[in-house]
C-alpha cells in the first residue's frame, strides 16, 4: 500500500500557458537552484529571519536600497500575514480603523484578531464599465471627519484590476487627521522596477506597504514583503508583531527565492516589463472590434500588466471556461463581465500570440445580446463588530433562508476575496439574491459550502 498522491496528480494535470498567479508561470529564472539542498534551518551562517543579524539582515539592506525604505522584511505567511502584522503594529485593541470596503478579506481577519472596530468607505464605481476603480481622497476625508477616532486607514492600490489610487493625496489627508496609512500593494511589487516607478505607494508617503512577489514577480506562492516607509510606525513594535504572527520555522526556500526574484528584477525587470507591455499592445490592436480591453476614463492610472477585457455577448465565466478547457490557457479571474489575465516578466511573445488566437475564435461565439445583473457595493447593516461575532455561537443554514440573520463568517466570491458579508452584518433579501446570481453563473463563494452559510445562532 502507498498513499495516493491526489494533490500531485491535480497539479500535473495542468497544461498550457498561464496568465494567472504565481508570477513565475512555472518557469525558472534560476536553473541551478536545488530546493532540497537549499532547504535549511537557522545556523551560524544562515541567520534567523525573526532576529536577523547576519546574511538575512544584509539581504534586507539590499532590499531597502532597491525600494528606498526605512526597513523592509521578508515575510513567509503571504501578504495576508503581512497585512495582519502591519495592522496590529499600527493599532491597539479597541481602536477604530477605516478600510476600503472592497479590501482583501485578510484586513477583516486582522480586525477580528486585534479586536478593532471597523468603519468603511467605498472606492469609486464606474457604472458604465461595471467596475470598482480607485479610492477617492475626498470620500476618505469625509469618513475621517465623520469618525474622529480613526487611528489607521487601509487602502488597496493598485487593485486587483491594476487601477491605482492617488496615494500621496490620500496620505496627506490621513496624516492631517493624525492617522497612519497602510497600503496593500500586493498586486504591485513590479511597479518599482517599471517605467512608472513613482506610482508605487513606496514613493507617495505611505507608512507601511505590503507586496506579494508571487503575484507579479517570478516568486513562489506565499512569499511577501513588508515595507516600513515612515517614522510614524514604531519599528520595534512592528518587529514584535512579525514575531507574534510568523511561524518559528520560516522557509529558507522562500527567503532565497524572494532574494533571487528581486535580483532578477533589478537586472532584467525593466527590460522585460517593457517588452511585455509591447506584446500586450500588439494583442489589443489585433483584437480591436472583437475584444474590449478596459481603459480607465476618469484619469486614474491603470498599470498595463493587468490585462482586463470583456467580449460583448459572453459572460466572463463563459470566456474563462472556454480558454481553460478548449485552449489550455489559464487566466486569473472572471466575473459576470470581465476576464483578468495577469502578465509578468515570465510571459513570452508566444503566450500572447496563443491568447490572441483563442480570444479571436471565442469572440465568434458571442450572442447578440446578453442580460447581465448589475451590482453596486453596499454597506450591510452592522449588528455587532466582527470580533464580537467571531466568538458567538453559530449554525449553518441554506443561504436562501438566512434573511434577517447575522453573518458569522466572511462571505466572499473568490477570487478576488472581496467580502459581500463580514461577521456581524445583517443578511437581507438583496444580498441573498446577489449570492444566488454569483452561484448561478458558476462563481465560487468562500463562506458558502453545499449551499449552506454560517450565521449567528440567536
Amino acid at each position: 500500500m502507498h498513499m495516493k498522491r491526489y494533490i500531485r496528480e491535480g497539479v500535473e494535470a495542468l497544461k498550457g500557458i498561464s496568465f494567472q498567479m504565481p508570477g513565475h508561470k512555472q518557469r525558472k529564472f534560476e536553473d541551478d537552484f536545488d530546493f532540497i539542498k537549499h532547504d535549511v534551518t537557522e545556523t551560524w551562517t544562515t541567520d534567523n529571519l525573526l532576529n536577523p543579524q547576519g546574511c538575512i539582515r544584509e539581504s534586507e539592506r539590499e532590499m531597502e536600497r532597491i525600494f528606498e525604505t526605512k526597513r523592509s522584511y521578508y515575510m513567509v505567511n503571504g501578504s495576508s500575514g503581512s497585512l495582519i502584522c502591519a495592522i496590529a503594529a499600527a493599532t491597539k485593541p479597541g481602536d477604530r480603523i477605516l478600510v476600503q470596503r472592497n479590501c482583501h478579506k485578510s484586513v477583516f481577519n486582522a480586525a477580528v484578531i486585534a479586536r478593532l472596530k471597523l468603519s468603511y468607505f467605498h472606492a469609486n464605481y464606474d457604472k458604465k464599465e461595471n467596475l470598482i476603480t480607485d479610492a477617492d481622497p475626498k470620500v476618505i476625508e469625509k469618513a475621517l471627519e465623520e469618525n474622529g477616532d480613526i487611528s489607521c486607514v487601509v487602502i488597496t492600490s493598485p487593485n486587483y484590476f491594476g487601477v491605482t489610487s492617488r496615494v500621496k493625496e490620500i496620505a496627506d489627508i490621513v496624516h492631517a487627521h493624525g492617522a497612519v496609512l497602510i497600503v496593500d500593494e500586493a498586486h504591485g511589487p513590479h511597479l518599482p522596477f517599471s517605467a512608472y516607478r513613482e506610482k508605487s505607494a513606496l514613493f507617495q508617503d505611505a507608512d507601511l506597504v505590503i507586496h506579494s512577489p508571487h503575484k507579479t514577480l517570478p516568486a513562489l506562492t506565499q512569499t511577501s514583503l513588508l515595507h516600513l516607509v515612515s517614522n510614524r510606525i514604531d519599528e520595534k513594535r512592528l518587529m514584535k508583531t512579525i514575531i507574534l504572527f510568523t511561524t518559528t520555522s520560516p522557509s529558507y526556500i522562500f527567503t532565497q527565492n524572494m532574494e533571487g526574484a528581486l535580483d532578477f528584477m533589478e537586472t532584467r525587470g525593466g527590460e522585460l516589463l517593457s517588452a511585455n507591455e509591447g506584446y500586450i499592445k500588439e494583442m489589443e490592436d489585433k483584437l480591436k472590434g472583437k475584444v474590449i480591453f478596459y481603459k480607465p476614463s476618469n484619469g486614474v492610472f491603470k498599470e498595463p500588466m493587468k490585462v482586463l477585457f470583456r467580449i460583448p455577448g459572453l459572460t466572463g465565466f463563459e470566456i474563462v471556461r472556454s480558454l481553460y478547457f478548449d485552449y489550455n490557457i489559464r487566466v486569473e479571474m472572471a466575473d459576470f463581465y470581465y476576464v483578468l489575465a495577469i502578465a509578468t516578466v515570465m510571459n513570452t511573445k508566444e503566450d500572447y500570440e496563443i491568447l490572441t488566437r483563442a480570444l479571436a475564435e471565442i469572440s465568434e461565439k458571442a450572442r447578440k445580446e446578453i442580460d447581465l445583473p448589475k451590482f453596486e457595493e453596499k454597506n450591510p447593516e452592522k449588528k455587532m463588530e466582527a470580533y464580537e461575532a467571531f466568538h458567538k455561537k453559530s449554525l449553518r443554514l441554506p443561504y436562501e433562508k438566512t434573511e434577517g440573520r447575522v453573518a458569522a463568517s466572511i462571505v466572499a466570491p473568490y477570487p478576488p476575496g472581496v467580502p459581500i458579508l463580514i461577521p456581524g452584518e445583517l443578511v437581507d433579501r438583496e444580498i441573498i439574491e446577489t449570492l444566488g446570481e454569483y452561484l448561478k453563473y458558476g462563481a465560487h463563494i468562500v463562506g458558502i459550502e453545499d449551499g449552506m452559510m454560517e450565521v449567528i445562532d440567536e
